[in-house]
């Protein structure tokens, strides 16, 4: 970010401009620094006593003569603020190209995955993704899913490491070989086992989050169970099972059952075993539900 700022040259003469006023301001400081410290040197004199008052008289004169003039101090800070604001002026080109220039870069190169980029620097939108800009010391940039849903990752601010995590990203929740039906089938035996532990009735509107955690369970290895240890594990995120439950929102049916899921209402939404928001499509936006439920088709 610095090196692209170094490079543009635009507003080279104000820049010298401010550089010859500044050196201006510097030289009139360091003259009033050395006025007030003989100034308090004379006072200190003067406190002290003994001081005869006609060579007091002819040392405050000398060091009168140095003091600056206050038409002189006036101007130079006028000139300095004059030209200070025009320096402004040129920063705020500078990063509204370097703004421009980003966003180009990051439309060309998420056009190759078939993602559009919308928005205004510091926040953008690329398909289903956001992408949160940070110009401080640190320059970066956050991605993620959704409307700042789930976090993706932080990169520094270098537009062929943010485009290359959207590409792996996209990728791996949106394009990568996927069962749906075998997912669905996968949603109603975790489903009925929930049914069946808690004797609710077919049909019973039970929690995602729960649905969430018997279908990683029954996804487990039997290496797992034997030595439930991480590197046996097989895991399955929240941001994953939201993205595959909008893989499968156009195969909901499996035999005689349909998956239907409940949105959340806003009290719902707080704790979040009492929702999972799920990808509505690739605009970013997308649906707080809160529960779920298979029923048979043709039974509403």
């Amino acid at each position: 970010m610095e090196e692209m700022f170094n490079k543009d040259t635009s507003g080279d003469d104000k820049k010298q401009d401010i550089a010859g006023t500044a050196r201006d301001v510097k030289k009139l400081a360091a003259r009033f620094k050395a006025f007030a410290d003989d100034l308090a040197g004379l006072a200190k004199r003067v406190e002290k006593g003994g001081y005869n008052p006609f060579v007091a008289a002819a040392d405050l004169h000398k060091v009168m003569r140095k003091a600056p003039k206050g038409d002189e101090l006036a101007d130079a800070v006028a000139r300095a603020n004059g030209l200070l604001e025009q320096f402004a002026e040129i920063i705020e080109q500078q990063q509204s190209r370097q703004r421009l220039a980003i966003v180009n870069e990051l439309a060309q190169g998420m056009a190759e995955i078939g993602l559009g980029v919308t928005g205004q620097i510091p926040m953008l939108k690329a398909g289903p993704f956001t992408l949160v800009f940070d110009f401080g010391e640190k320059a970066s940039v956050k991605v993620f899913l959704g409307p700042k849903i789930y976090a993706l990752g932080k990169v520094p601010m270098d537009v062929d490491k943010v485009v290359t995590l959207v590409k792996q990203k996209y990728q791996a929740f949106f394009v990568d070989d996927f069962d749906v039906q075998g997912f669905v089938r996968d949603l109603l035996a975790a489903y009925n086992a929930i049914l069946k532990q808690d004797k609710l009735e077919p049909g019973s509107r039970v929690k995602i989050s729960q649905v969430m955690l018997k279908y990683v369970l029954m996804k487990q290895r039997k290496a797992f169970f034997v030595d439930p240890r991480r590197e046996n594990f097989a895991s399955v995120g929240r941001m994953e099972f939201a993205c595959m439950l909008y893989r499968a929102s156009s195969m909901r049916r499996v035999d005689a059952w349909e998956m239907r899921m409940d949105v959340a209402a806003m009290g719902d939404t707080k704790d979040p075993l009492d929702h999972l928001w799920v990808p509505g499509g690739m605009n970013g936006q997308g649906v707080n539900y809160t529960t779920m439920r298979f029923v048979r088709r043709g039974n509403e």
